[in-house]
């Protein structure tokens, strides 16, 4: 059996805090991550040294084909990359407030 192909939109505190969780898990292939702010995807790198970054959420959900995709970005973000990421066919993990 294979692993979950798991993405991460935000790349901030909560992004991360995501990313810990997905890697101490074990059963999950975190493959993705995204977020325009250089520094944001910095620190991600340094906790996720594997993972492939992106700037644009968009284009990774269409290279990445993720199985599951958890968005933490700021709440204005929310229901636009979710609705992204549905469609990209991955089950969706929201940060709350799903929108404003």
């Amino acid at each position: 059996m294979t692993k979950p192909r798991i993405a991460v939109i935000g790349c901030g505190g909560m992004g991360r805090a995501h990313a810990w969780g997905i890697q101490g898990y074990g059963g999950l292939d975190f493959v993705a991550a995204a977020d325009p702010v250089s520094a944001a995807r910095d620190e991600m790198k340094k906790i996720a040294p594997a993972v492939r970054l992106y700037s644009d959420a968009t284009e990774m959900l269409a290279r990445e084909r993720a199985d599951l995709v958890v968005v933490a970005t700021a709440t204005a973000q929310h229901g636009a990359l979710t609705l992204a990421a549905l469609r990209a066919g991955a089950h969706v993990l929201c940060e709350k407030p799903m929108a404003v």
